[in-house]
């Protein structure tokens, strides 16, 4: 059985192997505030054009945090990394980090999001699953964290922009992920 602080141990290891960037503004959402008593966020043009591509995760999701701006790291930039921004989502037994990430060009996107395969040695035991949405990949922890709760991965590209998804469910199958991809995949248009 994984112990439960491994589940943010190991979303901070697949962001490190995606970005070493994505990995310090990760940890630093481990201790989220509340939307209601956090300062107003300044965000430029770009940034709220970023924000407005995170699709929301539903009804029984409230954020956990205002979100924040994802830094650039040396291996971003090799990708043509030119900016990005980070939200997390949380409901009674789930838990969503994501993030949504502009690249020069659809070739950097589409490298940061085939890079889940090196996620595969984070995890326990890390089975990949089928998505029916376009240029995207998943990845699902099979065994339990202590909390209870699976570890899904799920990496996507449009265009010049990626997404990851790092969704934490009491349900191995993710459901609930698959029709997020979708959606978040179709607001990268």
């Amino acid at each position: 059985m994984t112990p439960s602080w491994a589940v943010t141990a190991v979303a901070a290891a697949l962001s490190a192997v995606l970005s070493s960037g994505v990995t310090t503004v990760f940890l630093r959402l481990r201790a989220p505030e509340t939307v209601a008593i956090s300062p107003p966020v300044e965000l430029t043009v770009e940034q709220r054009a970023l924000v407005e591509l995170l699709v929301d995760p539903g009804a029984r999701f409230v954020p956990a945090n205002v979100g924040t701006a994802v830094p650039a790291s040396e291996s971003l930039r090799s990708l043509g990394y030119v900016r990005g921004w980070t939200r997390t989502f949380s409901a009674e037994r789930q838990q969503l980090d994501a993030f949504v990430l502009e690249f020069a060009s659809e070739s950097g996107a589409r490298g940061y999001a085939r890079g889940i395969g090196g996620a595969a040695r984070l995890l326990s035991r890390p089975e990949p699953f089928a998505l029916p949405v376009p240029n995207a990949s998943g990845l699902v922890d099979a065994v339990r964290a202590d909390d209870g709760r699976y570890l899904h991965l799920v990496a996507l590209y449009r265009g010049a922009r990626a997404a990851l998804l790092v969704f934490r469910d009491e349900s191995r199958s993710g459901a609930d992920l698959l029709a997020l991809a979708q959606r978040q995949y179709d607001a990268l248009a």
